[in-house]
């Protein structure tokens, strides 16, 4: 049947043999027919350099490296121009992790074919494998200040840009004022505390480790007409260049303010085609313990990312169940978006908001917020949210908040 397909073709022919080579390689999977074919094609034409590279992958999919090491090279002196010949060369590279000689290659033929999008991606995906994280950030948003900011390239900006530097303080500053006035009956005097203006305030830092960034913050707190204060540490440990966790631990100082405990850990999934996802778990005490288990996909889509997000957590033989979905559009690099957040039910991972006053009502969230970087050294974040909360007896509160952030990165 194979050599049916074959007769069928040119094959007295360069160009028709290396037709009917490529058909037994992407079709048939015959590797050991496509090299055969692309042979018989370049003894008729020993300089056509599509054929030399095209044998040179076949090779490399054989795991024969030696033989498609020739090929590549073969390519290379030929033609220094050949885009396609320094691609399929790093690829091979990078398979035998050779990371060094991968990037060697890749900047050998950016030197010569310096607006090749392939070489540029490889670059970055090169140096993020040598944990050259600044070096792959900053490849990575010249691809996308230059017209190259597809999803893929978005993704990894994004994923590199925590990555990438060396520490990181934030602050951030936020108030929430309350609306009872679609209560069927007045608040009564000993609840008057509970829905006060409050004040959040938080400082962070970020400093890259070996494992991954490491976070440290603090949150203080008015609520209730009571002070708070909330420690914190994360941690980001990259397992492989598609994996990676998320872990954190707190304490609050004042029950009423903070829950006395929290903690979390997640796994994170860089996927392929531009795809995101994470599945994890959430811990609170406050005066008992509460677990909410969190699952998120989200998909990368020319400048938007959008995503969906649940938790769920036991409550008897069921499961309350938050669901939102999120839509975020680039305007430039990775800390220049706008959001939009939307959610039936209580946004769990948020310090702003004290779960412990409203888990007992049905909730709906929306949030509108906005990053903008200064010579990607400086980014300012505004931020606007709403909660609605039907609480038992018929009262419904409604907390609208405001707030402002300012990051400084040490790059």
């Amino acid at each position: 049947m194979v050599s049916g397909v074959i007769h069928a073709q040119d094959t007295t022919s360069a160009d028709g043999l290396f037709a009917a080579a490529r058909e037994a390689a992407y079709e048939q999977k015959n590797n050991t027919n496509a090299i055969r074919l692309a042979k018989k094609a370049l003894a008729i034409a020993p300089a056509y350099t599509d054929v030399v590279v095209f044998t040179g992958r076949v090779y490399a999919w054989s795991k024969n490296y030696d033989s498609s090491l020739h090929y590549m090279q073969q390519a290379i002196a030929a033609d220094h121009n050949n885009e396609d010949a320094y691609i399929a060369y790093s690829d091979l590279e990078m398979w035998n992790a050779h990371n060094e000689k991968a990037l060697a290659v890749t900047e050998e033929g950016l030197s010569y074919v310096p607006a090749s999008r392939e070489l540029l991606i490889r670059k970055v995906k090169i140096l993020a494998a040598m944990r050259r994280y600044l070096e792959a950030y900053t490849a990575v948003s010249a691809l996308a200040d230059g017209g190259g900011g597809n999803a893929e390239v978005r993704a990894m900006m994004v994923m590199l840009r925590d990555q990438s530097c060396r520490n990181k303080v934030s602050i951030k500053l936020d108030g929430m004022w309350f609306d009872t006035s679609r209560t069927a009956f007045s608040i009564a005097n000993d609840d008057d505390a509970r829905f006060a203006p409050q004040r959040f305030a938080s400082v962070e830092l970020v400093t890259a480790t070996r494992i991954g960034p490491w976070v440290v913050r603090a949150n203080v707190a008015n609520r209730f007409k009571k002070p708070g204060l909330q420690y914190e540490m994360d941690l980001y440990p990259k397992l492989s260049k598609t994996f990676y966790m998320y872990l954190n631990a707190g304490y609050g100082d004042h029950l009423e303010v903070f829950p006395r405990w929290r903690a979390g850990t997640s796994l994170f999934a860089n996927l392929p085609h531009a795809y995101e996802a994470e599945a994890g778990v959430r811990y609170l005490y406050y005066t008992n313990d509460i677990f909410f288990y969190t699952g998120y996909v989200g998909k990368y889509i020319s400048k938007f990312l959008v995503g969906a997000r649940t938790y769920l957590a036991p409550s008897g033989n069921k499961f309350s169940n938050t669901t939102g979905a999120t839509i975020r559009y680039y305007f430039g690099g990775a800390d220049d978006f706008v959001n939009l957040v939307v959610m039936k039910g209580l946004p769990i991972d948020d310090r702003r908001i004290n779960v412990d006053l409203f888990n007992a009502g049905t909730s709906r969230f929306a949030e509108l917020s906005a990053k903008c970087s200064i010579k990607k050294v400086n980014i300012i974040s505004l931020n606007l949210s709403w909660l609605q909360n039907k609480l038992p007896y018929n009262r419904q509160v409604e907390q609208y908040q405001v707030g402002i952030g300012y990051t400084k990165r040490f790059l």
